[in-house]
């Protein structure tokens, strides 16, 4: 059989105050480290949070950094939502301005396959409109010979 709290009480009282002793200064000990590392999780404008985590006797440091952080985002959430609410409309941008690119004049007395390789290697939109250069020549003899016209409207 073991001894019990009682038999210590009636036989040993000032052993048993000892150990009362002990147990009160460990418990204050670990406190004070609790609350010291509650403490040490203070970011300045959560002073209020840590003081109510630091005395309700059961959060740990660990739990508080968690609490704080989580102000914290908050915080930092609702600045976030009043700035943009703040803000003033985006103002809508202009188009780029497009500049019409003067084509050089042709010179007629040059040949026609040099005067259609000069404008090919110029202008982007006849080589996108056709497969490759020899297509645009058989093209431009053949609009030059008259055999064939082209029907442009102008878009104001």
């Amino acid at each position: 059989m073991g001894i019990t709290i009682e038999q210590i009480l009636a036989d040993a009282p000032d052993v048993a105050e000892a150990l009362r002793a002990e147990g009160r200064a460990a418990g204050a000990a670990a406190e004070r480290e609790r609350i010291q590392a509650v403490e040490d999780q203070l970011i300045p404008g959560h002073e209020a949070l840590i003081a109510s985590l630091k005395f309700d006797g059961k959060t740990t440091g660990p739990e508080a950094a968690v609490a704080v952080l989580g102000a914290e985002k908050s915080l930092r959430s609702r600045a976030l939502a009043d700035r943009r609410a703040d803000a003033p409309p985006i103002a809508p941008h202009a188009a780029a301005p497009v500049d019409k690119i003067e084509q050089p004049a042709t010179d007629t007395s040059l040949p026609i396959e040099e005067r259609a390789k000069a404008k090919w290697d110029s202008d982007a939109k006849i080589r996108a409109e056709f497969i490759g250069f020899d297509n645009y020549l058989a093209f431009a003899k053949a609009e030059e010979s008259g055999k064939v016209r082209m029907l442009v409207t102008n878009k104001g």
